[in-house]
């Protein structure tokens, strides 16, 4: 099928959306236009599940963006026709998958590990202490201080790892259960009666993540969208909502360890910093999450 307005039409037909209007827009840089249909947001979550697998087969990618976002995401172009010179350049090129075929490199603190030891367990920011409020049991400090000291435990990360295995030896089944999970919940339209559905002449969730204003590019952009292309491929991960600053994706397949959570949690914190260290989110917790839930949700901001 030609991607085309009639198309649109044509895959609209005999849906709830198909007397919807429908804006046809120009991407910058780009030789195929958008479509966007304007959608109540109760409605949202079905419409894209309905819109995603129609537009996939004719290669195009659906997604869900506030009103009030999208020139921020996809900057308005012209027709390619009536663009200066200048501005028909090629959109820039995908990054080659073969230069970033690893995990993200975690961000870990190496010097905070030690800033915590000496605070009571009743303080928030007490790594045992978290542990200790949740099972009701925690290690001493003096066996965290030792392993330290040996050089067992390096950085925070490792005493996260440390801790998610030490819970499972000691508690067993209730320490996989996912712990706090509303960090991956946050409504994208809380205060929004109308969303954004995009039709966009992308074929697949990377790609589209590709060509977004999404700001948590501007820092390592090719490593962010090869790992949302591995995601993809791993665990069918598609983004489902995109907003200036964050992203809800929608995911077939969860890990199947609570290690390979763990192992992704490190990428996720590197991914979008914001997401785990502004609702003060431990990176254990946020691999139980991963563990249970079959949506993740993505902040980084300024």
């Amino acid at each position: 099928m030609k991607r085309s307005s009639a198309a649109v039409r044509r895959l609209l037909r005999g849906t709830p959306l198909q007397d919807s209007l429908v804006r046809l827009r120009w991407l910058s840089a780009w030789e195929e236009p958008a479509y966007l249909i304007k959608v109540r947001v109760e409605h949202a979550d079905a419409y894209w599940r309905m819109l995603r697998e129609r537009a996939e087969a004719v290669g195009w990618y659906a997604l869900m963006m506030p009103d009030d976002n999208v020139d921020y995401l996809f900057d308005p172009g012209r027709p390619p026709h009536r663009r200066e010179k200048a501005d028909r350049n090629d959109p820039d090129p995908l990054p080659d998958p073969e230069l970033h075929q690893g995990p993200m490199a975690p961000r870990a603190s190496h010097d905070g590990l030690l800033g915590w030891l000496d605070l009571p367990l009743e303080r928030d920011g007490h790594v045992l202490g978290k542990t200790l409020r949740r099972f009701g049991a925690c290690p001493s400090v003096d066996e965290v201080r030792a392993l330290r000291d040996n050089g067992v435990l390096r950085n925070d990360a490792d005493l996260e790892r440390w801790l998610l295995h030490w819970e499972c030896r000691r508690f067993g089944a209730a320490a996989t259960e996912p712990g706090p999970v509303w960090h991956m919940d946050w409504g994208m339209f809380d205060r929004d009666k109308t969303c954004t559905a995009a039709l966009l002449p992308f074929p697949a969730s990377w790609h589209t993540f590709a060509h977004m204003g999404w700001y948590g590019l501007t820092e390592d952009r090719e490593e962010k969208i090869c790992a949302m292309r591995r995601w993809e491929a791993r665990y069918g991960a598609r983004i489902k909502y995109a907003g200036n600053t964050t992203l809800q994706v929608d995911v077939q397949r969860r890990p199947e360890t609570l290690d390979e959570a763990f192992d992704l949690a490190l990428e996720h914190s590197a991914f979008a910093w914001c997401t785990l260290v502004l609702p003060g989110i431990s990176l254990r917790d946020h691999a139980r999450a991963l563990f249970a839930l079959d949506h993740w949700h993505f902040h980084d901001r300024p």
